[in-house]
Formats: C-alpha cells, structure tokens, sequence
C-alpha cells in the first residue's frame, strides 16, 4: 500500500526531480504488488458511474436491485456480480 511521503527541503531542481522519482517508483512497486481490491460497502450511488465502475452496495440506504453485494456498471445499469 502506497502513503505519500513528506518532501524533503530542496534547493535545486535536480533534488525535485531525484525525490518525485523515487516517489512514482513507490507508487509503482505499491501497485505492481496489489493481490486485492477492497471495496467498502457505499450508502449511495456514484454521483457519475462509468462503464465497468465496481462498487459494493450496502444493500440497505442504496439497493440497486437485488441487495447487499458487489455490482458492476454496464449497459447503463447496475448488475450484481
């Protein structure tokens, strides 16, 4: 799991360059390591859905249609997975 670092005094260019790539380094080697995804359960529908967005609805204040469970967005509607 990636979490930001504080950046560090820099004086010149070359120290910002050298720090935001290691940076994207971590970012990278967080995301080459993701065996999982973790999907909270959400109250209520993405404000803008996109194709293929998944989400886990809480089934109670937000049902999609069929309850609690993981949907995803495709054809214009929300189906459970």
């Amino acid at each position: 799991m990636y979490s930001p670092g504080t950046p560090p005094r820099m004086e010149t260019w070359e120290e910002l360059r050298d720090w935001t790539r290691k940076e994207f380094e971590r970012i990278a080697t967080a995301l080459q390591e993701q065996v999982a995804v973790d999907l909270r359960p959400v109250n209520a529908p993405p404000t803008r859905p996109r194709e293929g967005m998944l989400v886990f609805a809480d089934g109670t204040d937000w049902n999609p249609g069929a309850g609690r469970g993981v949907y995803v967005f495709n054809n214009s509607v929300w189906v459970k997975l």
